[in-house]
């Protein structure tokens, strides 16, 4: 599906609360109070928790589940955000930046292959969304994507090949975003896979001990195969022409309105994106 400004959207998973998947959000546009809120001490270095304070706000209903806030200011309950998928929160993040803001923002990203700085613009409305469709037998199970590693995880003597990556939530993201970078990798595969033929859950060492080949495998079927709207582009540098697939990071849309005005970076550079 298309990625709209509208006040009621429907999330591309949706939150899983008491046996029921409830998607149908109804959403509020930023403020002000928005604003300030985001420059807060205690979330400002946290993204995720900045991310959590905002859907707080700005999510007026979860149909079905909340009812229509009497007061627009008003909280919800953070436990409901903890619990939504990371890829619904981040839908629903850029649908409300897309209410009152223009589209096409203006982001830099750095050339892997000469280190340029480039400037790069985004519209937000042309992305695109992956819905989850959950087996017709039961809807509700819930989302993952099955992964054949390369090499496999050794326990014991014994390889495994077979993992099941299961999307993370929104707590999981608060935890791991005050981690140190280094180690956000390890955390997140520690707890979002699963061996189904192994005794036990993953731990960190484990997960440690896998090659670099199994750890970049996983992670790049998941981001092929993750609902939500599509973070991948193509970035193409204007200093050497080297194309890569950069993975944009909401946490690059909390800050700043409209679409800076054009300039070049000093050495002239001005990136190019090509929408995947």
């Amino acid at each position: 599906m298309a990625l709209l400004p509208s006040n009621e959207v429907t999330l591309p998973i949706g939150l899983d609360w008491e046996g029921e998947r409830y998607r149908t959000i109804r959403i509020d546009e930023m403020t002000g109070v928005d604003e300030e809120n985001l420059s807060k001490k205690e979330i400002r270095n946290n993204g995720a928790k900045a991310v959590s304070r905002l859907l707080r706000r700005c999510v007026q209903e979860i149909v079905g589940l909340t009812e229509g806030k009497s007061d627009p200011f008003m909280l919800l309950s953070a436990d409901l955000f903890r619990r939504m998928y990371v890829a619904d929160r981040d839908f629903l993040f850029i649908s409300i930046r897309l209410l009152g803001m223009d589209p096409e923002i203006e982001i830099s990203l750095q050339c892997p292959n000469c280190s340029e700085k480039n400037s790069i613009e985004i519209d937000l409305a042309k992305m695109d969304v992956l819905e989850w469709e959950g087996p017709e037998d039961n809807p509700t199970s819930r989302p993952c994507v099955e992964v054949k590693l390369p090499r496999g995880i050794e326990r014991d003597g014994v390889v495994y090949k077979d993992v099941v990556w299961n999307f993370p939530k929104g707590s999981l993201q608060e935890r791991i975003a005050g981690l140190p970078r280094h180690e956000v990798q390890t955390a997140t595969l520690a707890a979002c896979l699963t061996v189904p033929d192994m005794e036990g859950p993953l731990d960190s060492e484990t997960v440690k001990r896998m090659s670099f080949r199994d750890r970049e495998h996983a992670m790049t079927i998941v981001s092929e195969w993750t609902p939500g709207v599509d973070l991948r582009h193509e970035a193409i540098c204007d200093r050497c022409d080297w194309s890569w697939l950069a993975s944009i990071s909401p946490a690059n849309f909390i800050r700043g309105g409209n679409k800076a005005p054009k300039r070049a970076t000093k050495s002239g550079a001005r990136g190019r994106l090509k929408k995947r």
